[in-house]
């Protein structure tokens, strides 16, 4: 049996919509099984907070593939007292947190994941939660697709060879 080891938070399955690149190389260098998301993400997934206008066919046929491969992580009672805390602690210390980034962190902290965001600052005041953000993380993770992209991306801009420049 795989061990989870990513809770992937909601703005880096936009992300994953959107088909960015960091976030495809990441997700193909792990083991799906390893990988889950929080039920809130679901919610949101579904209530369609993730771009509702643009909701194609392809984005339904991308949700059905997560939803037959990565685990949905439930509130429930494990996560609950996580919850609890962490808002005790954001009340008493006057930082804000979304309430939706209090219960996507609380559930990564609960299972001992490390939570995946593109978006590290909303998580910052909750305590030892690990954090990672593949936007940004990437290159350190696999030098050689950043430098393969890098190139790419370089020559894309560069003119072709037999390109004739109008005079």
């Amino acid at each position: 049996m795989t061990v989870l080891t990513h809770l992937i938070d909601t703005s880096t399955l936009t992300d994953l919509f959107a088909r960015d690149v960091s976030t495809l190389i990441q997700i193909e260098h792990h083991d799906p099984r390893a990988l889950a998301i929080s039920a809130i993400s679901d919610f949101e997934l579904q209530a369609g907070l993730i771009n509702p206008s643009k909701r194609l066919d392809n984005d339904r046929a991308l949700y059905a593939f997560l939803s037959q491969h990565w685990r949905v992580l439930p509130f429930d009672s494990i996560v609950a007292p996580v919850a609890a805390s962490y808002r005790d602690y954001i009340k008493l210390s006057g930082k804000i947190v979304g309430h939706y980034q209090l219960l996507i962190g609380a559930t990564a902290k609960a299972h001992n994941l490390t939570l995946v965001t593109r978006t590290p600052d909303e998580y910052q005041f909750l305590p030892d939660l690990t954090v990672i953000d593949w936007q940004t993380d990437v290159s350190s993770w696999f030098p050689e697709k950043k430098a393969a992209r890098s190139a790419v991306k370089s020559a894309a801009k560069q003119p072709l060879h037999d390109e004739v420049t109008p005079a």
